[in-house]
């Protein structure tokens, strides 16, 4: 009959005691005590699905349990060498006579022989030597000890790196001069009486702590459990004075151990070169500081996510899941997949279509330095996986968001450059975990390009290569839709991002996206305020569509000239794509009188700018519906004036208005009453009759208007339809 055994003493918490939870569940199926058993996560506790009882999993452990014979040769300290402080360890274990220490005494001969053949007077300190004996001990010892040996340093071909180690294992199964095998014997000799096999006094109640977390107030423990609980290794703030002593239960070090064998790392080959790198299940070697509050430049050696699962799970399939379920990256391009490499990697996987199946969610942790000099395994949360497969929305940014944030990792990358990255993987780990945006990721993008397009020096250096290219064309209309937050801010910043904002707010070029090394005048955007920063841009783009419209009369006159030209365009991709149904995101003129009143956040509205101008567009957009807001009767002379195209009540072309010299400079002067003559004069040579009152318009209400504002709005576009609205209710009717 199968029971329910709940571990309370196994929690995902600290890492040490999850570690002990597999430890648990291998250990009782490779004995046989029960080769069925199974587990599962519920409640913050491992709970096992076992035909044992609480005392009989106890009594196992107590009495018959054979350690797995962990031994490290390689490593110092071990007790293997002549001036080794620990040959009495080793001794004592070749001294125990009891069958549950067998195997132990089995892996200690065989590793001496060993040493003995290699002529091995001391640790090895040679690569290719440490490589050697590992690779002897490999084929010798017994399979469980080769199995340690596998989790501890991965043996390559490669001359340069023969051994490999994942995080979890430190530098070979120590961490400084904290060794695993060692502190497992000295453990061990605190709960087994090595020469009778029996458990010592302690040992049934520490035990039952370790399993089933019941309190043992008075049992003197102490020892080292490293980086795997910080709490309990001791140091500054560890209790309520200033220093506490490491304080570590024997059992939750053994059974620890016992576990690391179920993350048994494999070797993977990387791309054409063949480059080989310890693959440890669910370890980005490329940490990211983004998605805890604790985040700040501090040194983290890696990160480990180790999943939860909620349905019963055997050895085997764990085994699977930890070997083989990886998880994946979309990359959008010929490779589909790749494994996950970063912390922000991971928070894509876990989002989208790349873990293995069966996990509910993953803890995160960061293996980071504290106290100065050792490292700890720190809990940075939890990250649910959803219900659904989501599209990861970063997939065609895959290669370049990879780039981006290898270079700002660099030493010499700009303060600004670092921020904006953190900004960024911040941003797209809360979206992961719904605690932002689609808008938000768009915005830390669009400043991520404002930083880069400010350290040109550093993107682009002295030899003219370039460290990271500009983000590329972000080409779904999925990011238009989800980002819309249906806000004023959101529909004027569109407006003004599908006009061509890009390459006034950066110096970037071409369908392609690609840095502008030299200044051709064609950025305009500066460090001051919006305002003034879309005037600027409103004038520069009527002196291009001068020039522009100089061109186009040229061409006009010379056509062999015209058909040259023509041969030289390329077509514009965004708009070869079938138009698909339309979009309601456009500003009304309620986002306008919003503008103008100054009722808008700016800064916002600047940055989702920046973000949307990383956009193409393929989505046919018109305004969204609003009620009638009355516009300042000043902005709607402007307006259509400065729009120039005028359609009659059906729609056709009533008028093109020829261009007003100098209208937007004296906006820009502060002399609206002159700029309002001037609008007024044009449409009267046109035979286009405004209303008299568009000349005493310099005031809306009781308020007067502010010239540098009403200036602004002008640079937001209108489509034909707007402008028509806004004629005929300036013109005098018939």
């Amino acid at each position: 009959m199968l029971v329910k055994i709940v571990l309370a003493g196994c929690s995902p918490e600290p890492l040490s005691n999850y570690l002990k939870a597999l430890g648990v569940l291998r250990v009782l199926t490779e004995s046989g005590t029960d080769s069925g058993c199974k587990g599962y996560w519920e409640r913050e506790q491992f709970v096992l699905i076992t035909k044992l009882t609480e005392d009989e999993i106890t009594h196992f452990f107590l009495d018959t349990y054979s350690p797995s014979p962990f031994v490290s040769p390689w490593n110092g300290s071990t007790g293997f060498y002549p001036k080794d402080a620990q040959k009495d360890l080793l001794a004592s274990i070749l001294e125990a006579t009891p069958t549950r220490f067998g195997s132990y005494r089995v892996a200690v001969k065989t590793a001496q022989k060993v040493i003995v053949k290699l002529k091995l007077k001391e640790q090895p300190k040679d690569a290719q030597l440490k490589k050697q004996l590992l690779s002897r001990l490999r084929d010798e010892v017994p399979d469980v000890t080769a199995q340690w040996i596998d989790t501890c340093a991965m043996i390559t071909s490669d001359e340069h790196n023969p051994l490999k180690f994942v995080p979890l294992m430190g530098t070979g199964g120590n961490d400084g001069n904290f060794e695993f095998g060692r502190s497992f014997m000295q453990q061990l000799q605190k709960v087994m009486d090595f020469k009778t096999g029996e458990p010592t006094t302690d040992s049934p109640k520490l035990l039952r702590s370790a399993l089933f977390d019941t309190v043992t107030p008075k049992l003197p423990y102490s020892g080292k459990i490293g980086q795997f609980s910080p709490m309990a290794a001791g140091g500054a703030n560890a209790t309520a004075g200033t220093d506490g002593d490491s304080r570590v239960n024997p059992w939750d070090f053994i059974l620890m151990l016992e576990g690391m064998l179920v993350l048994m790392p494999g070797i993977t080959r990387r791309g054409e070169s063949g480059a080989e790198s310890a693959a440890a299940p669910f370890t980005a070697t490329r940490p990211s500081a983004a998605g805890y509050g604790s985040a700040a430049d501090e040194k983290v050696r890696a990160e480990l996510w180790v999943p939860l699962w909620t349905a019963p799970v055997g050895l085997g399939e764990l085994r699977v899941m930890f070997r083989e379920g990886r998880a994946k990256v979309n990359t959008g391009g010929a490779l589909k997949y790749r494994s996950a490499q970063s912390g922000v990697d991971f928070v894509r996987a876990v989002a989208s279509l790349g873990v293995a199946r069966g996990i509910t969610e993953f803890h995160r942790y960061g293996f980071q330095e504290r106290n100065g000099l050792s490292y700890f395994a720190v809990s940075l949360g939890r990250f649910r996986t959803p219900p659904r497969p989501r599209r990861d929305p970063l997939r065609d940014l895959d290669e370049w968001l990879s780039r981006f944030l290898s270079v700002a990792s660099g030493e010499t990358a700009p303060a600004g450059v670092k921020r904006s990255a953190r900004r960024l993987e911040n941003a797209i780990v809360d979206q992961a975990q719904g605690k932002a945006t689609m808008l938000d990721v768009l915005m830390a993008l669009g400043e991520v390009e404002k930083t880069l397009n400010q350290s040109l020096s550093f993107v682009i250096d002295k030899d003219n290569k370039i460290k990271t290219k500009p983000i590329p064309y972000l080409r779904s209309s999925r990011w238009l839709v989800e980002a819309n937050d249906g806000t004023s801010e959101f529909r004027l910043a569109l407006a003004l991002a599908r006009s061509g904002l890009r390459q006034r707010l950066v110096r970037v070029r071409g369908e392609t996206a690609y840095w502008e090394k030299e200044d051709d005048k064609i950025t305009t955007w500066g460090f001051g305020p919006i305002e003034d920063n879309l005037l600027t841009l409103a004038l520069r783009s009527e002196i291009e569509q001068e020039r522009d419209e100089k061109t186009a009369a040229r061409l006009a006159e010379s056509p062999e000239e015209k058909e040259d030209d023509d041969d030289e365009k390329l077509p514009d991709k965004s708009q070869s794509k079938t138009q698909r149904k339309t979009l309601y995101l456009l500003p009304n003129f309620q986002d306008i009188a919003a503008w103008i009143q100054g009722d808008l956040d700016d800064d916002r509205l600047e940055a989702i700018a920046r973000g949307l101008s990383l956009l193409k567009f393929s989505r046919s957009l018109k305004p969204v519906a609003a009620q009638d807001n009355e516009l300042p009767m000043a902005y709607k002379l402007l307006k259509v004036v400065q729009h120039r195209t005028i359609l009659d009540d059906e729609g056709k072309l009533l008028k093109k208005l020829p261009r007003v010299p100098g209208l937007l400079s004296k906006l820009k002067g502060d002399r609206l009453t002159e700029a309002l003559a001037d609008a007024a004069r044009r449409l009267r040579a046109s035979n286009l009759r405004p209303r008299l009152d568009a000349l005493e318009a310099n005031r809306w209400g009781d308020r007067e208007l502010d010239c540098d504002r009403l200036g602004a709005a002008l640079a937001f576009p209108l489509t034909d339809e707007q402008v028509k609205q806004l004629f005929n209710q300036i013109k005098i009717q018939d």
